[in-house]
């Protein structure tokens, strides 16, 4: 009784809900089976470029263009994607007056942009360098596929002068800028040549390399002056007295050589030198001397001074007689003038001697100077050379080039859309919109439609089932609402050919890519 209840109940259910089911799947369903036929397919067409690796080991020549093979992909699509390349080619194949006609130039840059694709391949495994890239496709997708082989081909063309033009100008830039470089060192090395040679010129007398002859040369002309000062005491007296009759002082005369060999030297060594400390010991000896002959000689020699005097006398008397020699007197003259230029040539030479240090550090920086000229210029000419090397070995083709493996080729399957998949899809959504439109309805109406609903609300168990009656008014209504549903269906079927005539495509055409579609 319960089942047969129950199996009853499921079937009023049917009876009342199967509307519910159908037309939500089968306009759902439909719609799918219209959206799956009437999306146009998309073909892609794709060429394959491989980067060749140089064909000479970068060990034996190294060519000027060493930029990465990722990084010059990524720049070379940079340039390409350019806005007046991308519109350049719309016009080239006349897709500004076709399919973008009336479009935008940013909607139609948009548009190649969109469809353009270059993707790097990179092979297994690093490099010191990172991940290696072996090559790279570049593809492009439209709906037309003769179109798309075209512009394929348009864009591998626009890459490979682009990598050709880059890497010319690479070089090119790259020795031009090190001939530059290389001229404007020479200018400044001669400039810096010249500078060593006038600072050479300007102190030549005080340079390090003549230092040995201005040390013998001062020994010659102090040995010199000392010989001039004994010609000049000599002179200046006769037999033993001075200019003025009066008999010289041996030590007197001995201090006053030491005094002047160390005004002499005094210009050249310092204080503490040992010469120069020997000389002061021998004045200060002297000077002792000196001190104590006159303390001891200051009594008891009245006799002896007497004759002294006398012989002085006699000598004073006579040279009175004899009158001035002119002779001694010119060789007096030359004597001096000869002292005068022996002192002058010594103090000379002395402070060049003086100046040998500080001549010597500015002359080895500014040979420091120049010798890194000229070996900055040595490198720069040896870059030179392997950049004229790589340039050859550029244009003869044995460097890492771009070399097209594979044509863009007129593809004969579009890659999209996948319509199997979206009618599945599109199947399983309409069922399910259509069971949810028969089970929602029903768990939601509380509505006592059975006995065993009855028992289990009121738990009251009926003795007997009267079948619900249906009346001639309720039938007439129920026909009344199925053919207005039936005209309204009709209603908008017709609406929605119509509309699919008239705003998106004609049924004629429509019908005819149905047959092509399925016919091939």
């Amino acid at each position: 009784m319960e089942n047969t209840l129950d199996l009853e109940y499921l079937l009023g259910v049917v009876r009342r809900r199967w509307a519910h089911f159908v037309l939500p799947a089968l306009v759902l369903s439909a719609i799918v089976a219209v959206i799956a036929v009437v999306l146009p397919p998309v073909y892609v067409s794709t060429a394959r470029i491989l980067v060749e690796s140089p064909q000479i080991p970068a060990e034996f020549v190294r060519s000027s263009f060493t930029e990465v093979a990722d990084q010059r992909i990524r720049v070379i699509e940079q340039r390409i994607m350019t806005r007046s390349n991308l519109l350049e080619i719309t016009r080239k194949f006349d897709l500004a007056t076709g399919e973008l006609a009336g479009h935008s130039s940013s909607q139609i840059v948009d548009f190649m942009r969109a469809r353009i694709a270059i993707e790097p391949e990179q092979a297994e495994g690093r490099s010191s360098r990172g991940v290696v890239t072996i090559g790279f496709t570049v593809s492009f997708e439209h709906e037309d596929p003769n179109v798309a082989a075209r512009i394929a081909g348009e864009l591998v063309t626009l890459i490979l002068a682009e990598d050709a033009r880059t890497r010319r100008t690479r070089i090119d830039d790259t020795t031009e800028f090190l001939e530059k470089e290389a001229q404007r060192l020479e200018q400044e090395l001669k400039t810096m040549e010249a500078q060593v040679a006038e600072f050479r010129s300007a102190n030549r007398d005080a340079m390090p390399d003549r230092q040995p002859f201005l040390i013998m040369e001062l020994g010659r002309l102090r040995d010199r002056a000392t010989e001039v000062d004994d010609e000049i005491r000599a002179s200046e007296g006769d037999h033993g007295f001075d200019g003025a009759g009066l008999k010289a002082d041996p030590l007197l005369t001995q201090l006053q050589a030491l005094n002047r060999e160390l005004l002499d030297i005094s210009a050249v060594y310092s204080e503490s030198h040992p010469k120069r400390k020997t000389l002061v010991s021998r004045m200060n000896v002297l000077t002792d001397k000196i001190a104590e002959r006159n303390l001891s000689g200051s009594g008891g020699s009245s006799g002896v001074g007497e004759t002294e005097e006398h012989d002085i006398a006699g000598r004073e008397a006579s040279a009175e007689l004899s009158g001035p020699d002119p002779v001694r007197a010119e060789r007096r003259r030359e004597l001096a003038a000869e002292k005068q230029a022996v002192n002058e040539a010594i103090e000379r030479i002395s402070q060049n001697i003086a100046r040998a240090p500080e001549v010597e550090l500015g002359l080895d920086a500014l040979s420091r100077r120049l010798e890194s000229s000229k070996a900055k210029l040595a490198e720069i000419w040896s870059k030179h050379a392997e950049a004229r090397i790589g340039e050859r070995l550029d244009a003869s083709q044995k460097g890492e080039r771009f070399d097209l493996i594979e044509q863009p080729t007129v593809p004969t399957e579009p890659v999209r859309p996948n319509r199997f998949k979206i009618l599945a899809i599109g199947l399983f959504f309409a069922f399910g919109t259509g069971g949810a439109a028969f089970v929602v309805p029903e768990l939601l109406d509380r509505s006592l439609r059975s006995p065993l609903q009855l028992q289990s609300r009121l738990n009251i168990r009926p003795l007997i089932v009267v079948p619900y009656i249906v009346t001639a008014e309720e039938r007439r209504r129920t026909i009344r609402w199925r053919i207005l549903a039936f005209i309204l269906l009709c209603v908008c079927g017709a609406a929605t050919v119509a509309a699919f005539h008239y705003f998106y495509m004609p049924l004629d055409i429509f019908m005819e890519k149905v047959i092509n579609r399925f016919s091939t």
